[in-house]
């Protein structure tokens, strides 16, 4: 699923694999709609490896999983842009360092 980039901030009710960044705090910050679908809104403060939501091609580590209280339990990584769950193969070309 390809991240999808709004005006705003990602909310219930976003379409799935919407990513917003937030210009809150020292470090990155995204908001992320649960890339399965389910609704769920999460905010990740992860690494960002390289590109930006604004280009859509973000990559972030570590893995992202879905684990608040009334989460689908979705896990998986964000990559150039691309959301994938950790039962999908990850490309050849994926940054070591979220393997």
């Amino acid at each position: 699923m390809t991240v999808r980039m709004i005006d705003g901030k990602a909310r219930p009710g976003s379409l799935p694999g919407t990513t917003t960044r937030c210009e809150s705090g020292p470090g990155p910050v995204h908001r992320i709609s649960c890339p399965c679908g389910c609704g769920m809104v999460a905010t990740a403060s992860h690494q960002v490896i390289s590109g930006s939501v604004e280009g859509g091609n973000l990559t972030l580590s570590p893995s992202l999983h879905m684990t608040a209280p009334g989460a689908c339990g979705w896990h998986g990584f964000l990559v150039d842009g691309v959301y994938r769950s950790v039962d999908e193969p990850m490309p050849s070309h994926s940054p070591e360092v979220i393997r």
